[in-house]
């Protein structure tokens, strides 16, 4: 944490935040420093919108302080404050934007087609209250227009689409699927 006595705590004051990596910003709210504690009561408070870089944010500290003794007469009765004991910052919690490139759906002729199942093995069912064979896919063996009856499982290395009975997957030309009642 970062601590500062009353006296020490400046306008502009920078708050080092070791071992931050951020990617270059663009555009930036600034920092929203929330928990700041004086004895032994915490209080979240919100600063105005600061300045930051790659390894440093800055923070109206003045209007912090104002704005949690605010906050700290509301809550616990102003006459309990005891500025002379300082301020410590618990932590800090940043709003940031960067850019990011905008993904490219894959377009793939739709070929209206029903695969074959890679295996079948036996799944449980609460449709059916029973274990139930169900046909298994691979996903990355699918082509656009690959329509999919279950029950069945369509697998890959990241997920698992589990297709009960009574329902039906069609995987689009963007390879979305699509489920609806058989």
């Amino acid at each position: 944490p970062a601590h500062a006595s009353a006296g020490g705590l400046r306008t502009g004051q920078r708050l080092q935040l070791p071992k931050l990596r951020l990617p270059k910003l663009t555009t930036g709210r600034g920092a929203n420093a929330r928990r700041r504690t004086t004895k032994r009561n915490a209080v979240e408070v919100e600063a105005a919108p600061g300045s930051m870089t790659s390894t440093a944010v800055s923070v109206d500290t003045a209007s912090l302080i104002q704005r949690f003794e605010e906050l700290y007469a509301r809550v616990f009765a102003r006459g309990a404050s005891s500025p002379e004991l300082g301020y410590t910052v618990t932590s800090v919690v940043l709003e940031a934007s960067a850019p990011i490139e905008k993904p490219v759906l894959p377009s793939e002729e739709d070929r209206e087609h029903s695969p074959d199942p890679v295996t079948e093995r036996p799944v449980w069912w609460v449709e059916s209250g029973d274990f139930v064979s169900s046909e298994v896919h691979l996903q990355d063996e699918l082509g656009a227009g690959a329509t999919i009856t279950g029950p069945a499982i369509v697998e890959s290395p990241s997920t698992t689409l589990a297709i009960p009975p009574g329902r039906r997957v069609h995987l689009d030309s963007n390879r979305i699927f699509h489920m609806s009642d058989d």
